[in-house]
């Protein structure tokens, strides 16, 4: 009996050793069977993930509960920049939508059928910087929209100016004069660049040009602006970029007007 208890004894301590040991390399993520069950879940689809998740078939070692539940995060994290880049592209208001509450609805909806804390956190985690890229995105596009909306409703006014004053008989060179000082104005208050002032003078050239006004045309295009504080502001015939187009946008108006002006 005593041999007996003896021998029972040292199977427990055998065993209890052995369980500590397959504990051990059951619990280290580098350990052999453990990168073959990650290579597997590697190769699942989100909903194989799911069930693996659901079922607890990593046989309740932490270790791998943690892995599968962070690929599961991953996972959805790929199927969501794919959600989102579609419904922005296509179906979201990139004129006045507000792409930051709709990123946040929309991740969390995915993030509410993930089945863990660690999902979620991992999914989310992923998710943070293509949030940023994307806000970064939007902003752009929309102080883009916003400034072209600026521009059109500063041609606009100018248009109507010089309609105002040709219909009055004004000379075109004090026409031209009062669109340079909206201009400088425009400047001052609006904070255009000098370059998008520049566009938007040369748009409007263009557009007397189709009707003929010479004139209005070459007062745009060759007369000198005053700044702000007084400054000359060289004319847009003087300047890099422009003058060829300018010397071409007069001949041009020329023509519309049957004219035979040509530029000094």
């Amino acid at each position: 009996m005593d041999a007996l208890v003896r021998s029972l004894g040292g199977l427990n301590a055998t065993l209890e050793e052995y369980g500590k040991v397959d504990r051990a390399i059951k619990n280290d993520p580098n350990s052999t069977e453990n990168k073959e069950y990650f290579a597997r879940l590697q190769m699942m689809t989100p909903e194989q993930l799911r069930e693996e998740a659901r079922t607890g078939s990593s046989d309740g070692i932490r270790v791998r509960n943690d892995a599968l539940n962070a690929l599961l995060g991953e996972r959805a994290s790929s199927d969501f920049r794919v959600s989102w880049s579609s419904y922005y592209n296509t179906d979201f208001d990139r004129t006045y939508g507000d792409a930051g509450a709709e990123f946040d609805r929309m991740r969390e909806d995915f993030a509410a059928d993930l089945p863990t804390e660690i999902s979620k956190a991992n999914f989310y985690r992923q998710t943070d910087a293509f949030r940023g890229s994307w806000m970064e995105k939007d902003a752009a596009e929309k102080t883009e929209h916003t400034k072209t909306l600026i521009n059109s409703t500063i041609l606009d006014g100018m248009r109507n100016s010089v309609d105002d004053d040709l219909h009055a008989s004004v000379e075109p060179s004090e026409i031209v004069r009062k669109v340079f000082q909206r201009s400088s104005a425009n400047r001052d208050f609006l904070g255009l660049s000098g370059q998008e002032q520049n566009e938007t003078l040369f748009a409007l050239a263009q557009e007397y040009a189709q009707r003929g006004e010479v004139e209005v045309v070459r007062q745009l295009l060759t007369a000198d602006r005053q700044g702000g504080n007084g400054e000359v502001i060289p004319s847009l015939s003087r300047i890099a970029g422009y003058t060829t187009k300018a010397e071409a946008l007069i001949e041009r108006s020329c023509l519309g007007s049957g004219g035979n002006w040509t530029a000094a």
